[in-house]
């Protein structure tokens, strides 16, 4: 009996080891339970914290972009959309009424432009712009076309058959033209980023002159002299419904020498110049005629004189340059 006394009393020792606790409870379990749970808690936490910071840092933004755009201008039955925004548009659609949508891809840009055409009647333009975030903004507007016509007149330039120092130009509309305004600008050829590609700036405007056409003209033909040097012809051409057409072409016009004469005490001085070089002189004294000879000159400038005598001359000097462009002036010398 004492021996189990004994015993009895070593199992408050002895027990622990096995999680047995002799007044009924059950500590150490109760420890590793804790502890499991606790640990569970810090593994859920920590999984909660990581997909809040994911979650914060790929939410799209909700807030409406206070810097899009929309402006549209009306010309005849065209309208064009200019669409600027702060954020990179994904999308832009529009349609008529309740028609079919068409989508225009925004590829992210900042600012994107539209020409649409105006149907016929009272129609209302429903646009929507989708921003890379997902973001929409609708706008709408009302526009009445009462008239089906959407053609832009038709512009030509040919070569003067009669002169190759002219162009022909034709302007003409299905329904009637209303107005042609046309100018020529000079330009000079740029290298851009040091590459071979030639671009096209625009050095000096030139004056607009504008043709009004009376009411049913539906063609109109006309030429025009080529100035001489790097030229851009700017045409425009406007039709009742204020359907607009505009054509640039760049033109080189052929380059005529400039000449100026002067006598004094018998003395022809002739000073010609020219931007492609001088080939030929000619002087033609009261037909009499005297020349540099065929070899050309090749001068840009020539500065020249003669004796003709303080008698009354005709004289008439033909300046030619290595284009076999001539320019020809006449003076009159002597008492």
């Amino acid at each position: 009996m004492n021996q189990i006394l004994r015993e009895g009393s070593n199992l408050n020792r002895i027990a622990p080891r096995y999680g047995i606790d002799p007044r009924g409870t059950n500590k150490l379990a109760l420890n590793k339970s804790v502890k499991m749970f606790a640990i569970i808690i810090l593994i859920f936490g920590i999984a909660m914290i990581s997909m809040g910071v994911y979650g914060k840092l790929t939410e799209k933004p909700k807030q409406i972009d206070q810097q899009l755009e929309i402006r549209e201008s009306k010309q005849g039955s065209k309208v064009t959309l200019k669409i600027s925004s702060g954020k990179p548009v994904r999308l832009v659609s529009y349609k008529w009424n309740e028609g079919e949508s068409t989508a225009i891809q925004g590829n992210n840009k900042l600012n994107i432009e539209q020409i649409i055409t105006i149907p016929q009647g009272n129609n209302i333009l429903k646009i929507t712009v989708t921003d890379y975030y997902g973001n929409e903004r609708d706008y709408q507007k009302q526009y009445i076309k009462k008239s089906n016509d959407s053609q832009n007149p038709e512009i030509t330039i040919t070569q003067d058959e009669t002169d190759k120092r002219k162009i022909k130009i034709t302007a003409k509309d299905d329904t009637q033209l209303s107005y042609l305004t046309y100018e020529w600008d000079k330009y000079r050829e740029i290298s851009t980023n040091g590459s071979s590609t030639q671009n096209l700036e625009i050095t000096t405007r030139g004056k607009q002159e504008k043709v009004l056409f009376d009411k049913g003209k539906k063609e109109y033909t006309f030429s025009l002299d080529i100035p001489a040097g790097n030229n851009i012809l700017v045409i425009e051409a406007s039709d009742s419904e204020e359907n607009i057409e505009t054509l640039k072409k760049a033109i080189k016009g052929l380059i005529v020498p400039e000449v100026e004469l002067s006598s004094k005490n018998g003395t022809l001085n002739i000073k010609a110049t020219d931007e492609i070089g001088i080939s030929k002189i000619e002087v033609n004294v009261d037909g009499s005629i005297s020349n540099t000879g065929d070899t050309p000159l090749n001068l840009k400038e020539v500065n020249t004189s003669m004796d003709v005598g303080k008698t009354k001359h005709k004289i008439i000097v033909t300046v030619i340059n290595v284009q076999g462009q001539q320019k020809v002036k006449e003076i009159e010398t002597g008492a």
